[in-house]
Formats: structure tokens, sequence, C-alpha cells
């Protein structure tokens, strides 16, 4: 079987292609959803990542199709264009890393359920570290472990559960 270099760039940038969306789809998701990190340096961690992924995938998605080109001229352009979306690529992360500066800060657990005690509900508030002036507004949260690295954290009413399968761990005031 003899397989020329077209199929294995076109593997290639397919391979690339799936990447791109992938790393979108896990940014929606965890954007949208409860799903959270466990711990600040995997979220640190994570958006590094984020930050230096996708405008190495774009540039990496337009080197291949270059390869696939046959005129010079369809060449340069195809490359100009490829560094013109890395730019913007870079240039929209590094305003989603203003819009990040905000975070849920724990306040320490106050339940512990009774049947599992990795699950537990914390207060949580919103703080923007010098941007924000205003008094944190506290929420409870649910957190449930999912593997080591992710928790699920869904805002619960304290008064509404159910006493006997939680452990109180100290005062709420």
């Amino acid at each position: 079987m003899n397989l020329d270099k077209s199929y294995y760039i076109g593997k290639i940038k397919l391979f690339t292609l799936f990447a791109i969306i992938l790393w979108i789809l896990v940014a929606i998701i965890l954007t949208f959803s409860p799903l959270e990190f466990s711990d600040e340096n995997y979220l640190s961690n994570y958006y590094t990542f984020r930050l230096w992924c996708l405008p190495i995938l774009v540039f990496l998605y337009h080197i291949i199709s270059i390869f696939k080109k046959n005129d010079l001229k369809q060449k340069l352009v195809h490359l100009l264009t490829s560094f013109g979306y890395v730019f913007i690529t870079v240039f929209i992360m590094f305003i989603s890393i203003l819009g990040s500066m905000c975070g849920n800060i724990e306040s320490g657990d106050f339940f512990v359920n009774k049947n599992n005690i990795s699950t537990k509900i914390v207060r949580k508030h919103l703080d923007c570290g010098a941007m924000d002036g205003d008094y944190p507004k506290y929420k409870m949260y649910k957190i449930v472990p999912i593997g080591h690295y992710f928790i699920w954290s869904t805002i619960i009413d304290t008064n509404s559960i159910d006493k006997s399968e939680w452990k109180r761990m100290k005062d709420e005031n």
C-alpha cells in the first residue's frame, strides 16, 4: 500500500481540527456548567494551557493547509491569513483572561455529608480582587467531587436540606 504525503497531511489536519473543537467544547462546558476544578493550581494550569493551546492549534491547522496549495502566491496568502487568525485568537484569549479575573472564594466547610465525607456544603463569594469594591455576597454551595481534578458545585438552600444526612462543621455566622 503506497500512501502519499497528502494522506498524512489530511490526517494531521483532521486531528488538529478535532483538537480545536475539543478545546472549544471544554471551554464552553467549564464556563456554563457547575463543573469546576477542585484546586486553584489545576485552574491556573488550565488557563495557561488554554492561553497557548488554541493559537498554536489554529496556526498548525493553517500551516498544514499550506502544504496542499500548489501556487507560491496561494501559499503566501494562506501563511499571512494564518498569522491573522493567530493574532485574533490571541487577542480573544487576552480579553477572556481579563474577564476571568474574578473567582469564587470558599469561606470554609459548613456541612459534611454523613454518608460521603467528601461531599460538603461550603460558603462562597465572588471576589474580583482590587477591581471589587463591594462587600461579599455569600452563597451556599453543595460540592460533590468528580474524580481527583473536578467538583460539581451547585447553589443550595441550607434551610431545606435534610439535617439527618448532614453534619454541621461550624457556625454559619
